[in-house]
């Protein structure tokens, strides 16, 4: 018998146990000739010629014997080619989707140097819960399979906002004020509020996000809350309508 009795399509070592392999003439997966050493009497290793899909494994004794000592079946080249979200908190938890295609054998899914179990597998998408990071910042994200993995993609751990300061302080109740909110780890903001209202935003900078204040129904405070792919930040009655 053949082990492993499953391998990629771009090659595979083969370990052949049986017995008197040791006057072994040929070996051929499917008919196509691979290439092997002969370790002793009882065991062969080969390699699984390229690109053939579940075939029959012959070994040739000497000049006339031929025997079938098993099967081996070819897996697709696993590719991953995006990965959603692609940031979120440093805590983790949340639910990762891989993309790509022949990921059907999936085995875990590395966050640099941190393995996950899949929680869904199908051959384009496996999902996973992403673990928890000590320090923000980007990490490589990769698939591990049965067959050969492709593709890389880029996760980044964010640190939760703050709220420094917001320039002006104050405004018209009609909205449409162009105002400066600095803080920090402001980079992947996802919504800015002012009094509970959606403002128009846009990230300047890692520490600036510049916003268009909405209309308020009544001069007074408001807060301010962005919320970014790390968390939420709140400047209680940091903006204040006139």
């Amino acid at each position: 018998m053949g082990i492993p009795t499953w391998g990629p399509c771009r090659g595979a070592p083969v370990t052949i146990i049986g017995d008197g392999l040791g006057n072994t003439a040929a070996v051929c997966f499917g008919g196509r000739p691979a290439s092997f050493t002969i370790v002793n009497n009882r065991a062969i290793r080969a390699v699984s010629p390229l690109l053939v899909r579940d075939v029959s494994i012959n070994v040739t004794l000497g000049q006339r014997t031929t025997r079938t000592v098993g099967r081996f079946s070819y897996l697709p080249d696993s590719l991953l080619t995006q990965i959603s979200p692609a940031s979120g908190p440093l805590g983790g938890g949340g639910t990762l989707t891989v993309s790509g295609r022949g990921l059907i054998t999936t085995t875990s899914v590395h966050f640099g140097n941190v393995a996950v179990t899949p929680s869904s597998i199908l051959d384009d998408q496996v999902t996973v819960t992403v673990p928890p990071a000590q320090t923000a910042g980007p990490v490589p994200v990769s698939v591990v399979t049965r067959s050969n993995s492709y593709g890389k993609a880029t996760y980044t751990y964010v640190g939760p906002p703050h709220i420094t300061s917001v320039t002006p302080a104050t405004g018209s109740t009609a909205g449409g004020d162009p105002v400066l909110i600095e803080g920090a780890e402001l980079a992947f903001t996802q919504s800015v509020t002012l009094g509970g209202a959606a403002a128009a935003f846009g990230i300047v900078s890692p520490a600036r996000v510049a916003v268009v204040t909405p209309p308020a129904d009544a001069p007074g405070p408001a807060n301010v809350v962005v919320t970014t792919t790390g968390g939420t930040a709140t400047a209680p009655g940091a903006f204040v309508y006139t």
